[in-house]
């Protein structure tokens, strides 16, 4: 092993102005696009009974079908909602918002 030349490094203070350069970068944050995802349940099944699986095969899901689809943002929970059709189109109508979905950025 070398010897290498090692310096501390101090990071700039932080500002807690907001200025117009700082409302324009938050306002470029709201067009990201973040995955989002509809879970319907979820299920435990033996590796064997996977492999064996077949077209028609049916998986049970732990979760009644009136029960609410929890959403998830990036995988991070944020709410709950019910199944509905759009345009025949699965959708999810949003009942429940869980947390505080600011902190996802």
């Amino acid at each position: 092993m070398t010897a290498q030349s090692v310096r501390p490094f101090s990071f700039p203070e932080l500002t807690g102005s907001s200025g117009p350069d700082t409302q324009r970068e938050i306002s470029q944050l709201g067009q990201l696009h973040l995955e989002v995802a509809a879970v319907a349940g979820g299920s435990s099944t033996a590796l064997s009974s996977i492999l064996a699986w077949k077209t028609g095969d049916v998986l049970e899901l732990d979760r009644a079908a009136t029960e609410p689809v929890d959403l998830y943002v990036h995988r991070h929970m944020v709410g709950r909602g019910h199944i509905v059709i759009v345009d025949e189109m699965i959708s999810v109508r949003i009942s429940d918002i869980i947390g505080d979905t600011s902190k996802l950025i």
